[in-house]
């Protein structure tokens, strides 16, 4: 009886660990990815996977923001197209998507995830960077592919999905 509360005690243990351990990686620097200067979130849902011969993981998180973020955005992009992300530029431009970053780009869109919910999310993305009123922004380094990040911002759907894939 002993061995049986204890086995539990420890699979309880592990299981509030586990769920309570959902960081969001982008969650603190989107005020300067969006160039704005407070983010109400109003949602949001962290889809990932780790994995693969050489260590890679795809992070794709999506925010539902609030009206007010939203203005501030638009205003601000009207006025500044770029902004300063952890010492990258930023540079936010309405879809359809510049044909130099295609490399870049591919590398995230024709991701093959295992994880369903993952798979339905890039499938979305894919659909949504052919559609108008849609803003986006890639961060890669060209001498080094070992990272691409891809931010999409669906003002229709008050919606920033925002992608981190290394190599």
């Amino acid at each position: 009886m002993k061995q049986f509360r204890l086995k539990w005690l420890l699979l309880s243990l592990i299981t509030i660990t586990f769920i309570g351990c959902t960081t969001y990686y982008f969650k603190d620097d989107l005020n300067s990815i969006l160039g704005v200067e407070n983010v109400e979130i109003e949602s949001k849902t962290i889809y990932d996977e780790f994995g693969g011969m050489q260590g890679e993981k795809i992070v794709l998180e999506e925010y539902k923001l609030s009206d007010k973020t939203i203005s501030e955005f638009t205003n601000n992009i009207a006025s500044q197209k770029e902004f300063k992300y952890k010492d990258k530029p930023i540079k936010w431009q309405k879809i359809p998507i510049v044909t130099t970053y295609q490399k870049a780009l591919s590398r995230i869109i024709d991701y093959k995830a295992t994880d369903s919910e993952l798979y339905i999310k890039i499938e979305q993305i894919k659909a949504l960077i052919q559609m108008p009123n849609t803003y986006y922004s890639l961060v890669f380094d060209e001498g080094n592919d070992a990272y691409v990040q891809l931010f999409v911002f669906d003002l229709k759907t008050k919606t920033l999905f925002t992608i981190d894939q290394q190599m």
